[in-house]
């Protein structure tokens, strides 16, 4: 059975819903003539008064906080706390209670007294360079002033202060420019070099070598001599030294300086010397480069990019930093330098670098003068046979720009004289160094220098020519020019074919002797490579007058742990003295290598090579360790059924001592 009963909470939401309809029909009823009245009333009194009120004054009861406040604020320098002080600021201002607090935690200010001048005044709160959330990192947070300023932020309490950096002192890599005083005590250096070369044939070539040191404290001996097969026991430096912060002095029987163009032939003479010398210097590699500085907020890791190629990295502290570039490579270059903030901001800087080792330090001119009587050459006995010619040379050097500097040179010996300019310029990729020479004997001489570099391709030039001027003087025992001379090489490398390919050129021209002229071109490409195998190809081809030679070889190698095989096999044609010949070529060999911690590396190497007249084999053996170098080699050469055996050594080794210890190098 169905009950027509109405449910109570039906007849509660009926009512409801009728009450909200009665209110919204007779509010606006009653509203209108009020709104009408209050409308008529503004009307009347013709005063226009906005919905929202918009004033400068302060609502009565709350001018306390609108006026000037003291509080302690937190200080930030470069990111780095510094102290709590007190300050007072308003809407537009702060002013520091004691401004001599501040100053006394901030290193490396030039004049403290015009930065403390600036911030013992209300400085403006900058507030509007705070980072908000949307706030672009690299603009908001940062402030340039013209001397100081400041940035407020109210909500912590945080005062962070910004200083021109020009106000700042410059941070340099080394304190300390030249090495510490030596100790007064003796000490000592032997450097021995050992050849012998010959085959039962041909007599033995032999030659002993010593380079010999004897040092108490700044002073030093030197001597260098020689023992061979056909001078016996000779003596060809024997000089005193002294090192001094930045210049050196000595004196006795020692090579001349030469410059880079070398129109003046090194000689030894028995004289003295002075010249600046960097011997001493701990900041070489830094200030022969161009200085570079950049400024830090806070401590910042600062990577430089040569071609987009990491280059150096290291953390830098905050401030005015100077970039230690003693890791960079030589040359002239453009350097990009990323900087990384700790706290996640980063930019970028780019600058142009010069180190070359031709180029002074800049601003610290180099000087050399020297003056002696010429050793005799051929040396027929023990000690130097010295000469009735004197010679007196002096030069300079010096930087004018971060890339450019000049040089020059004069020599004076007996009726004749000699002045020397020149000029080395660095630019991104290029070298260039230019010299001139002219004597008091109308000689003269051109000598240029050419070097550029790129990611492709690289070119070089070498150009020099000596003139003799008056040859009715080469009779002279010495003189600066004896002969003219025209000597030029230059070579192009570049990307081919997949490969690279070598143009070289020579020119040698001498008074006494045949000109020549050679023209050659390599190229070489690979064809596979991998952990293992590694196969090229070469082709070259030079000519030199009418001889010529043209060659085509496959490379292989193959690499196992210690060991490693190489087979080369060709095809080689070639035409010399009127001689036309064509032939297969090849040449294996097998190399075994071992590392020990006590004998260093040891190295074995057994080959055999085939030409179109002769065949060559035979085992080479070296040995790289602590107790120094030392290889032998030993062949058997069939020439045509001519059997030779020949044999070859070298040895290198140093010992040095304080007279308390000995101790045996490599």
């Amino acid at each position: 059975m169905t009950s027509n009963k109405t449910p109570p909470h039906y007849l509660k939401l009926k009512l409801v819903t009728t009450l909200t309809q009665l209110l919204v029909f007779i509010v606006p009823i009653f509203a209108c003539p009020t709104i009408s009245i209050a409308n008529q009333s503004l009307q009347d009194s013709n005063v226009e008064e906005p919905l929202i009120f918009v004033s400068d004054s302060v609502p009565p009861g709350f001018e306390d906080l609108a006026g000037p406040q003291t509080n302690q604020v937190d200080v930030f320098f470069q990111n780095n706390f510094l102290l709590s002080t007190l300050a007072t600021y308003d809407f537009e201002q702060l002013e520091f209670k004691n401004s001599q607090l501040v100053i006394d935690q901030i290193e490396d200010l030039i004049d403290p007294e015009v930065i403390k001048k600036i911030i013992s005044q209300p400085l403006p709160l900058n507030t509007h360079q705070l980072c908000a959330q949307y706030s672009d990192p690299d603009s908001c947070g940062q402030l340039e002033p013209n001397i100081a300023g400041i940035i407020f932020d109210e909500s912590r309490f945080r005062v962070d202060l910004f200083i021109n950096p020009l106000q700042l002192k410059l941070k340099t890599v080394h304190s300390t420019k030249f090495l510490p005083p030596a100790e007064e005590n003796f000490s000592t250096i032997h450097v021995l070099n050992y050849n012998l070369s010959g085959t039962d044939e041909i007599k033995d070539q032999f030659n002993l070598q010593a380079n010999s040191t004897i040092a108490f404290g700044d002073s030093r001996f030197k001597l260098q001599s020689n023992f061979t097969n056909e001078e016996d026991y000779v003596i060809d430096t024997f000089s005193a030294q002294n090192d001094n912060p930045g210049w050196e002095a000595e004196a006795g029987i020692f090579d001349t300086v030469t410059r880079t163009a070398n129109f003046l032939q090194e000689q030894d003479i028995l004289g003295f010397r002075a010249r600046t010398s960097t011997n001493t210097r701990v900041d070489l590699e830094v200030t022969s480069g161009t200085t570079i500085f950049i400024f830090l907020n806070q401590r910042s890791r600062v990577e430089v990019f040569k071609n987009n190629r990491l280059i150096d990295s290291r953390f830098y502290t905050a401030g005015n930093r100077q970039l230690d570039t003693s890791r960079f490579p030589d040359g002239a270059y453009q350097i990009s330098v990323r900087i990384r903030e700790e706290n996640g901001q980063e930019r970028r800087e780019e600058y142009f670098f010069v180190r070359n080792g031709s180029l002074p330090p800049l601003g610290e001119p180099q000087y050399f003068a020297e003056a002696g009587k010429i050793k005799k050459e051929p040396q027929n006995s023990t000690l130097p046979d010295i000469s009735g010619n004197y010679l007196i040379h002096a030069g300079f050097s010096t930087r004018l720009k971060e890339n450019l500097a000049v040089e020059s040179e004069l020599a004076n010996s007996n009726d004749q004289s000699l002045v020397q300019l020149g000029f080395v310029h660095l630019i991104a990729g290029l070298e260039s160094n230019v010299n001139i020479m002219t004597t008091t004997e109308s000689d003269w001489g051109l000598s240029i220098r050419e070097s550029w570099q790129s990611e492709s391709i690289g070119f070089s030039m070498d150009y020099k020519h000596v003139s003799e001027g008056d040859s009715s003087t080469n009779t002279r025992e010495f003189d600066f020019v004896s002969e003219t001379v025209t000597q030029a090489t230059s070579s192009l490398t570049h990307k081919l074919f997949n490969g690279r390919a070598f143009w070289r050129y020579s020119h040698n021209d001498r008074r006494n002797s045949l000109k020549s002229e050679t023209y050659s071109l390599i190229f070489r490409q690979n064809l596979f490579r991998n952990h293992q195998y590694l196969l090229d190809w070469d082709f070259e081809g030079s000519k030199d007058s009418d001889d010529y030679l043209v060659s085509a070889q496959l490379k292989l190698r193959f690499r196992e742990g210690k060991n490693e095989i190489r087979f080369n096999p060709g095809l080689k044609s070639r035409k010399e003295n009127n001689d036309q010949s064509e032939d297969f070529v090849a040449d294996v060999s097998w190399q075994h290598t071992t590392r020990s911690p006590t004998y260093g590396r040891l190295q074995s190497n057994v080959f055999h090579a085939r030409e179109s007249s002769f065949s060559t084999s035979g085992i080479n053996l070296t040995s790289e360790s602590r107790y120094g170098y030392n290889e032998v080699e030993l062949s058997q050469t069939d020439d045509s059924g001519n059997n030779i055996f020949g044999y070859n050594v070298r040895s290198q080794f140093s010992v040095a001592s304080d007279f308390n210890t000995l101790s045996l190098g490599g």
